[in-house]
């Protein structure tokens, strides 16, 4: 994962990171991410992502849905 220590980031555009297992919080101080595992949406390999949402595995099935929505494939 590319470590990313943010300042403000006013006028730019959204920053989207998959998240599982763990906790976000999002307050007009900033933003917390406590996780697992946390992805940039660069880094996440779509067609990975969708065969992994397809799972039968709920854990993996859960993964890969985070990982689409990240790249604003799904809702």
């Amino acid at each position: 994962m590319t470590p990313w220590s943010g300042s403000k980031r006013e006028g730019e555009n959204d920053l989207r990171i998959a998240v599982d297992g763990g906790f976000l919080s999002v307050t007009e101080q900033g933003v917390s991410i406590l996780a697992e595992t946390a992805e940039f949406e660069s880094e996440i390999d779509e067609a990975a992502a969708q065969r992994d949402s397809e799972s039968n595995d709920p854990a993996t099935a859960a993964k890969g849905r985070a990982r689409l929505r990240a790249l604003g494939k799904i809702d």
